[in-house]
């Protein structure tokens, strides 16, 4: 009995290591779920029940900055997944008024290639991208002048060794039938 005492005491003094990830090792921000299944933001000091074993969600951000949409100015945004992973990818247009700068109910947009009504990435689930595909975000002539900007992001459950988006904004210039000219905001830069 006094060997079992002692050797439950030994075992108790022992330093336990708590399990840390590596949040250099992944492409995105680490969130995982805490005891009442609530995904958050991994905190190292915080989660200490996570093992080698717990689901980990990685997530990336990028913000459009703004752009002009009127009777002028069309603008698409086109999308591409280059990993070979598939990851879930959402979008959030914000309208201004050009007047005042306040938030407006901006003019339609449409779903181009993988992105459409039922995989929709401004739906809250977002929308599916599978490996090396392209959604795109078409915002037409507007009878009504607006700014807009949008939140972008992504998410996976697969650790990344790269960056998985690539996003370019293109918007086109009716030039009074004199043509048409673009510019690119970001330079199709992987995110």
């Amino acid at each position: 009995m006094k060997k079992l005492v002692v050797a439950v005491g030994a075992l108790i003094c022992l330093p336990l290591q708590a399990y840390t990830l590596d949040t250099d090792a992944c492409m995105g921000t680490e969130y995982v779920y805490n005891e009442s299944n609530k995904l958050e933001k991994y905190d190292p000091t915080v989660h200490t029940f996570i093992t080698e074993a717990s689901e980990i969600v990685y997530k990336g951000w990028q913000r459009i900055p703004p752009t002009i949409q009127n009777p002028y100015q069309r603008t698409h945004i086109i999308v591409e997944n280059k990993s070979n992973q598939t990851v879930n990818f959402k979008f959030s247009p914000y309208h201004f008024s050009s007047n005042n700068g306040e938030l407006v109910a901006g003019a339609g947009y449409q779903y181009l290639q993988k992105f459409s009504a039922s995989n929709s990435p401004s739906s809250v689930a977002g929308a599916v991208m599978p490996s090396k595909t392209l959604g795109g975000i078409y915002f037409p002539f507007s009878s009504t002048s607006y700014f807009f900007s949008a939140s972008m992001s992504w998410e996976t459950t697969e650790c990344l060794r790269s960056k998985p988006m690539m996003t370019t904004v293109r918007t086109v210039f009716d030039q009074n039938g004199q043509g048409f000219s673009e510019f690119y905001l970001n330079g199709g830069n992987a995110w």
